[in-house]
């Protein structure tokens, strides 16, 4: 039988590994307990909410790296509250299901370009606008994604 022999340079290797796997695991769990790391909701990811933590507080105005200009996202606008002369016999009530309806819309629109599927928009609409009434696109994904 032939025994294997001592090789320095697997044994070198070897150790090299366990100590970048020691201080991977390190790094993780310590990322992983710390709370300032973590997102707290879909939400706020979702709708880029800005928090300055206390590193940036202290940066000076002249040391500000240039802001990152951020692609063309086209605003969702408040629908317009139009009122229909008396005599189109149209009732208030049409004209707030219809609101509702163009709002539904904009909250579909905006999970489309989320690349939400469009069963989940679907359910997501439904189930939202039966438990909460939103009155905005906004409220309407805090609602969804929390």
């Amino acid at each position: 039988m032939k025994e294997k022999e001592f090789n320095v340079v697997d044994f070198i290797s070897n150790i090299t590994v366990l100590i970048i796997v020691v201080i991977f695991w390190h790094s993780f769990f310590q990322a992983f307990f710390d709370k300032k790391k973590h997102i707290n909701s879909l939400a706020e990811y979702l709708l880029l909410v800005e928090h300055e933590s206390e590193n940036t507080k202290h940066v000076s105005e002249s040391t500000k790296a240039k802001p990152i200009q951020k692609s063309k996202v086209k605003k969702i606008k408040k629908p317009k509250k139009t009122y229909a002369p008396a005599d189109t016999g149209v009732s208030e009530e049409e004209r707030k299901n219809e609101e509702i309806n163009k709002l539904k819309e904009d909250c579909n629109l905006a999970m489309q370009a989320i690349h939400v599927k469009a069963k989940e928009r679907k359910f997501l609409i439904q189930t939202v606008f039966e438990k909460h009434n939103p009155k905005t696109v906004e409220e309407f994904l805090r609602k969804a994604f929390a």
